[in-house]
């Protein structure tokens, strides 16, 4: 790809006028995570795999290895998985050795006798998210904790029993035999709530709690030599059932879903298909060797998205004619460059194993139509900062966390158990803006 000179819309920097403003505006309204309408062989595989491949399961079914978990609802299904409200009558003891009872009402608050059932509907997906539960030791609050787990399959005479106004639902999309795990049950996810509130910001106290308890839940995974590779809104859930009828200050967060994790080390040169492709690190874009600081860059991209109300890069952005000859990777990888920082030396080395040819010329310049226009993090939060002018101090602090984990370089960038040591984190500041925004 040949560099020319033509220019194009200022998109980033200040806004120094109303139609870059609009233009601002509607790249930030029109964006969701996977849209998978513009890329479907590339984001996630299609939420719901074909019903021939799966019997169907509705309220009142009982499962279980001893028929002790009841079926009320639905709460959700995925590409790989479908999620069920269950009511337990389980009091035996779970795998690892501990009350299943015990379990339970070790949540704080204890939620009785239901449980989620995650069904899981992919074959390839069957053990995999199972092994990587079970090599937990001791989960902390902040990530969901596997309580039981039982095979559904062909020889399992499954009864029904009588719900009071049973909902109907659609077919639990699972191939015999399908593995189910029995999992805590939390609250709405931050897509949920988001939608609840009807806003897509949330105030900078809120943010920093999420940050906060993510960070612990990946500092435990990473020390288990897991990386999670799918932080997103989806799976991040309030930790209580009922936390929506609670104080925003009482509000806690759990990571949930591996069922995209990865263990290291690595037993090949890891994919570049991980991570949801806006949050995705430069080092997995490259196609170069990554570690478990994808999460934290992954992270730090939702933590601005939370605090301004719309993403930090869209990928498949195309503003003039001039965008149409680079691919959303190297749309993604431009975004980085002007709003971040360079891509430094050793990741453009074309001798390292990747992908950077696709992006760099041998000299390491990067390959674009059109001349740079560099800003900054900085200027780009400012630009879009929700909060109250005097909070000028509140923005320079988030600024600064923010640069710490949204950093180009994996060797710079701090690790989940660094970020949770960092000022923001550990002495937060006077917050000037306490409310959901109405």
């Amino acid at each position: 790809m040949t560099t020319k000179n033509t220019k194009r819309p200022k998109l980033f920097p200040l806004f120094t006028t109303p139609a870059l403003k609009f233009k601002f505006a509607i790249r930030f309204n029109n964006f969701t995570h996977s849209s998978k309408q513009k890329s479907p062989s590339r984001t996630y595989p299609p939420k719901s795999p074909s019903p021939t491949q799966a019997p169907e399961l509705s309220p009142g079914t009982v499962l279980g290895r001893g028929s002790e978990y009841t079926l009320v609802r639905p709460l959700g299904n995925g590409g790989f998985s479908t999620v069920w409200l269950a009511q337990t009558d389980k009091e035996d003891d779970v795998d690892d050795g501990a009350s299943f009872h015990t379990a339970l009402t070790y949540l704080s608050p204890p939620v009785s006798n239901l449980v989620a059932i995650k069904v899981l509907t992919t074959a390839g997906e069957r053990t995999r998210e199972l092994s990587k539960h079970l090599r937990l030791d001791h989960p902390p609050d902040q990530l969901v904790r596997l309580l039981d787990h039982f095979t559904f399959g062909e020889r399992q005479r499954n009864r029904r029993v009588s719900l009071p106004e049973a909902l109907p639902v659609r077919p639990v999309l699972a191939p015999f035999p399908s593995t189910c795990l029995v999992l805590s049950l939390h609250g709405p996810t931050l897509s949920d709530l988001r939608q609840h509130l009807g806003t897509r910001w949330l105030p900078l106290p809120i943010v920093r709690r999420i940050t906060t308890d993510v960070l612990a839940a990946l500092d435990f995974l990473h020390s288990q030599h897991l990386i999670h590779t799918d932080v997103q809104p989806r799976n991040i859930l309030l930790s209580l059932p009922d936390a929506l009828s609670l104080d925003q200050s009482e509000w806690r967060f759990v990571l949930a879903d591996l069922g995209h994790a990865v263990q290291l080390p690595h037993k090949r040169h890891p994919s570049s298909n991980v991570q949801p492709h806006a949050l995705r690190a430069p080092e997995v874009i490259l196609g170069l060797n990554w570690v478990e600081k994808i999460d934290t860059w992954n992270l730090g991209c939702l933590v601005y998205e939370f605090a301004t109300g719309g993403p930090l890069f869209d990928p498949f952005f195309q503003p003039t004619p001039d965008y149409e000859a680079m691919t959303p990777a190297q749309i993604h990888l431009l975004q980085i460059i002007e709003q971040v920082a360079e891509v430094p030396q050793w990741m453009r080395d074309p001798g390292i194993k990747g992908r950077s040819a696709e992006f760099f010329d041998a000299d390491g310049t990067f390959r674009c139509p059109f001349p740079l226009q560099m800003t900054s993090l900085e200027a780009i939060v400012k630009g879009v900062w929700k909060f109250p002018s005097p909070a000028s101090s509140e923005r320079e602090h988030f600024c600064a966390f923010l640069r710490t984990i949204v950093c180009v370089d994996p060797q710079k960038r701090l690790s989940a158990k660094q970020a949770r040591l960092e000022s923001w984190i550990t002495f937060p500041p006077p917050y000037t803006t306490n409310l959901i925004p109405s």
